[in-house]
């Protein structure tokens, strides 16, 4: 983008911003005005004298586009709504440029859109629809649609707007078939390794149940329960309607009878530092351990900020837990400062923390913790409940071939996840290079 440039008056065109004239495609395709190709459903279904009857509702979000629907009955919709048919382009006219626009698949046709949304279809003699969205939704237009949303603090993508934006069209329809299929194929890739990744870790769930010899008897969940005063240890609903039984071939131990949790205590008021390094829950990926932390000023020093962390300590986020974030600390953590949401637990040659680490982040443990939290001002489990909480624990040798089986298949699961990575940064500059450039035509 340049910061400087010359635009005569004669050159004005009837818009006065500045973005709207540094962002310019070129391409060795015509550059087209969408308003040629592509018309509104401006329709508003009233459907007042049906007040008891329920239909599907769409909405979009800025996750992948994804339609989703869910059902209302009509009287309690204030204002008429928008029916879709099958190839209909719909977005969200304030959050297009971060993701949330979709095609209307043929099994959402005849569904309902609020009219805040707009609703386009496309003249598929000269411009198919899957080639539009690939380009609408695409990073490297993103910058395009944001030169030419209007509004300040909320920008507007209106369907007049979306009309007057030119994008590269090749008149031979083949050859928007050929890059739309280029792009299939690589999201199809896409599709198929995090459909593996899936399969994967549901192996690994799996695979951990069955070497701590658990089963899980199926209970049918029931509206109505007694609970005698003698059985009470908690007074939420939840402890009771979801206890499991199961069966295993280890003995069961509390967590502190075998693992030594820590508490070094940090003080702002007692560092000579005038900055340090603070670790949160969202500085944890549950799949690659800790993955950064923030340099703050001890001024600065939020409340929560109260302990030490050491190189191979287990951090445990005990609020909301059901996020799997826990993590082994490396070196480049070593005496950092980590928020009180963590329990902490010390390395130690009697036990193996990574064990520890995927047998929390199971399916069947989660669930087991979120039974165990409390709701007060957000869900979270108490350090005292945690080191409560038993688990099935074997020997050291049968931990580290669990560890070594485990991590075999994480080591796949992290190629297919870094191959995904890269193909999505791959498609990305493939269909611009064909688009723009016609390679690979």
């Amino acid at each position: 983008m340049l910061s400087t440039f010359l635009l005569t008056y004669e050159k004005l065109e009837d818009r006065w911003d500045i973005k709207w004239y540094i962002w310019k495609l070129d391409s060795i395709f015509p550059m087209q005005k969408l308003g040629k190709f592509i018309k509104e459903r401006s329709i508003k279904v009233k459907l007042w004298d049906a007040p008891n009857e329920t239909f599907s509702i769409l909405w979009v979000t800025n996750k992948e586009g994804v339609i989703d629907t869910y059902d209302e009955l009509w009287k309690n919709i204030k204002q008429p709504y928008k029916l879709v048919e099958t190839n209909d382009i719909t977005y969200n006219p304030y959050r297009v440029n971060v993701g949330s626009i979709w095609i209307v698949k043929s099994w959402l046709k005849w569904k309902y859109i609020s009219p805040a949304y707009v609703v386009f279809y496309a003249d598929e003699k000269y411009l198919l629809t899957e080639y539009l969205y690939l380009i609408l939704s695409s990073n490297w237009f993103n910058e395009t649609l944001r030169a030419n949303t209007s509004g300040s603090v909320r920008q507007n993508l209106t369907f007049d707007l979306l009309s007057s934006l030119e994008i590269p069209v090749p008149e031979d329809v083949k050859i928007q078939e050929k890059i739309v299929k280029t792009y299939n194929d690589i999201k199809t890739e896409i599709s198929e390794l995090e459909n593996e990744n899936q399969n994967l870790l549901k192996e690994v769930d799996n695979y951990l149940m069955k070497e701590l010899g658990i089963e899980i008897e199926q209970k049918a969940k029931k509206k109505f329960f007694c609970v005698g005063y003698e059985d009470l240890e908690r007074w939420d609903v939840l402890n009771f309607i979801n206890k499991r039984n199961s069966f295993n071939k280890y003995e069961y131990k509390k967590l502190s009878d075998i693992y030594n949790f820590k508490s070094r205590k940090w003080n702002k008021n007692n560092s000579d530092d005038w900055k340090f390094h603070y670790i949160e829950i969202w500085n944890i990926d549950a799949e690659i351990w800790l993955n950064w932390h923030t340099e703050l000023q001890i001024r600065e020093a939020p409340s929560r900020a109260t302990q030490i962390v050491k190189t191979w300590d287990l951090m445990i986020s005990t609020t909301r837990p059901y996020l799997k974030k826990f993590a082994i600390v490396d070196d480049n953590y070593d005496w950092k400062i980590c928020s009180s949401w963590f329990s902490i637990i010390e390395n130690s040659d009697k036990y193996d923390l990574d064990f520890l680490k995927y047998l929390l982040q199971s399916n069947y443990w989660v669930d087991i913790l979120k039974d165990n939290m409390t709701w007060w001002l957000y869900p979270a489990i108490t350090q005292k409940a945690l080191e409560n909480l038993e688990f099935p624990i074997p020997t050291l040798d049968i931990q580290k071939n669990i560890i070594n089986w485990i991590n075999n298949i994480k080591n796949k699961s992290k190629l297919n996840g870094e191959r995904i990575e890269k193909l999505k940064v791959d498609l990305d500059e493939k269909i611009k290079g064909m688009i723009l450039d016609g390679k690979d035509l």
